[in-house]
This record gives structure tokens, C-alpha cells and sequence, in this order.
């Protein structure tokens, strides 16, 4: 898919990351693998046409609506 991870995510209580370009839908699941690989907690926002709420809720996201 050619994507890289370069660095490591700051030590800090609060940040936003933005992941782009998004090659296909597989995107959303690597990126569930790369934090349970790096031990990170982190949070995401996708779309409802593509998430339920539950799956959402149960995967650590929200839902927005377009």
C-alpha cells in the first residue's frame, strides 16, 4: 500500500493526527493494527455510511454524518 511510519507520536496529553492520502478502505484497519502494534491509545472519526455507532463506540471512534 506504501505507507511508512516515520517517528513516534508525541508524549503529550492531547494531539490531533491526520492520516492521508487513504489508498483504499484497508486504510481504516492498518491503522487499527498500527496501534495495537505500537501500544498507543488513540481515536478516530468515520463515516456513518461506512460505521455503526456500536462498532464505532466498541472500536474507540465516533460516527459523523456528511
Amino acid at each position: 500500500m506504501g505507507w511508512t511510519l516515520n517517528g513516534a507520536f508525541p508524549k503529550i496529553d492531547k494531539c490531533v493526527v491526520i492520516v492521508v492520502p487513504h489508498t483504499s478502505n484497508l486504510d481504516f484497519f492498518l491503522g487499527l493494527l498500527i496501534r495495537r502494534v505500537l501500544n498507543e491509545e488513540f481515536n478516530f472519526v468515520g463515516k456513518k455510511a461506512y460505521l455503526s455507532g456500536l462498532l464505532a463506540g466498541i472500536l474507540g471512534g465516533k460516527v459523523v454524518c456528511q
